[in-house]
């Protein structure tokens, strides 16, 4: 598992590997889940709420 750092708190925390590996997206002050995907899905969810990533994967 790797973490990659986003915006305004949130991050991706990758789990699977391959392009269809589990990703989810957690707000890391609270540890809270806010969506689970692959990694192109949780990248959609982050860029329609307008977060962008600090790292690239």
């Amino acid at each position: 598992m790797y973490q990659i750092k986003c915006e305004c708190g949130y991050e991706i925390r990758v789990i699977g590997k391959g392009e269809n590996g589990l990703c989810k997206v957690v707000k890391a002050d609270s540890n809270h889940e806010a969506f689970s995907g692959t990694y192109a899905q949780c990248e959609k969810w982050l860029s329609d709420r307008g977060v962008k990533t600090l790292m690239s994967k």
